[in-house]
């Protein structure tokens, strides 16, 4: 837990602001986290980071770093989270820590989503690159690689009890009826950016855009001068304690497989094939698509990249039509550069932690600058 430097010495009844962070997928280390943590420490908001289950030091003893053994470990871990998540909004409640935020990137993005959903008290909520379902990300996006596809073939094809029972029970109820859309319906926000298919190109929810990210050359100098910084992300058993902060070519390999995926995304060859993704797509969508949950009491505010091959918005119900008072920031970058741009070189408006003091009402808006500075 992050705290500002003032607050030992606060009234115990008059603590100060506390963001609870998730993870996002693979930041093994809540590197990101720590870092985002110590930026809002500075400007007298407090943090509490939370290590996803599975991950370390919460991972079984025969798992590698933070690839989960099972698909069945992502509902577990899912589920985990929201119960925790719940309990520690409470006990920072019952200490007096206030106003109270849930936030996230990527899965932590989609995990805070969940979690502000069954929490049944007004709660800003901050989830970045996280869309409606998880489903697009894990069968069409760039970590569908992750799914061992064969295996699941094989039990599908194995086990009656997939076909017989609970197959039935996901394929009518896991994408509520309402909220399904055509494999060809458009990702909205790059209807948005174009102006294409009569969308309003500046949508109420689409707020203080940017177009650009800049040159590639300007791209690669920020990649180059990352080191710099001296925060690991891309932490591996290869490198040692003191070398685990991201290199241009660990940033380019994120980048590639992106750009791969998300312009040759792979297409089932066989009905069998099509059968086993269609399964996934139903079971994480009765689980985790924001249709199947409360929408969450409190402002809430977004940031989405363009170019985003992990989280796939097209053939997906929007999440700014599900949740229409969302305040969504759109930038002009994938999955990768994003997080980058935001946290290790964070420009206004789009500053991570500018976005997360707003959702707080500790954000100037007039003035452009946060209400809190220790």
């Amino acid at each position: 837990m992050w705290l500002p430097r003032t607050a030992a010495s606060r009234d115990p009844a008059c603590q100060p602001p506390v963001v609870l962070h998730l993870a996002g997928t693979g930041d093994y280390s809540v590197t990101l986290q720590q870092l985002h943590a110590q930026r809002l420490a500075y400007l007298g908001v407090g943090s509490l980071l939370l290590v996803n289950p599975f991950y370390k030091p919460r991972r079984p003893a025969s798992q590698k770093y933070s690839s989960l053994p099972h698909l069945s470990d992502l509902f577990l871990m899912g589920g985990s989270l929201i119960l925790e998540c719940w309990l520690l909004l409470r006990w920072l409640e019952d200490r007096g820590y206030s106003p109270l935020a849930l936030h996230g990137v990527s899965l932590g993005g989609f995990m805070a989503s969940l979690a502000a959903s069954v929490y049944n008290r007004p709660l800003p909520l901050v989830p970045c690159l996280s869309w409606t379902s998880s489903s697009p990300c894990y069968v069409r996006g760039s970590l569908s690689d992750s799914l061992d596809w064969e295996v699941i073939r094989q039990q599908l094809a194995g086990d009656a009890a997939f076909r017989e029972r609970i197959w039935p029970l996901i394929r009518d109820s896991g994408c509520p009826p309402r909220y399904r859309v055509p494999a060809t319906f458009a990702d909205p926000l790059q209807a948005a950016a174009k102006g294409d298919n009569g969308v309003d190109p500046n949508p109420a929810w689409l707020t203080d855009s940017i177009r650009s990210l800049g040159s590639l050359e300007r791209l690669r100098s920020v990649y180059t001068s990352i080191s710099d910084y001296g925060v690991g992300l891309f932490a591996s058993g290869q490198r040692s304690r003191d070398d685990q902060t991201p290199t241009q070519d660990d940033i380019q390999m994120m980048n590639a497989m992106e750009n791969k995926h998300r312009q040759q995304r792979h297409q089932p060859d066989t009905a069998e094939e099509k059968d086993v993704r269609e399964f996934v797509t139903c079971l994480l969508d009765y689980f985790t698509h924001m249709g199947n949950f409360e929408p969450p009491v409190g402002p809430i505010y977004s940031l989405q990249a363009l170019g985003d091959g992990y989280i796939p918005r097209d053939g997906v119900f929007p999440l700014t039509e599900l949740w229409p008072d969302m305040h969504c920031r759109v930038v002009n970058g994938g999955h990768v550069n994003t997080i980058f741009m935001n946290l290790y070189f964070p420009t206004k408006p789009h500053d991570l932690r500018n976005i997360v003091l707003e959702s707080m009402g500790l954000f100037d808006s007039a003035l452009n600058k946060p209400r809190l500075r220790l």
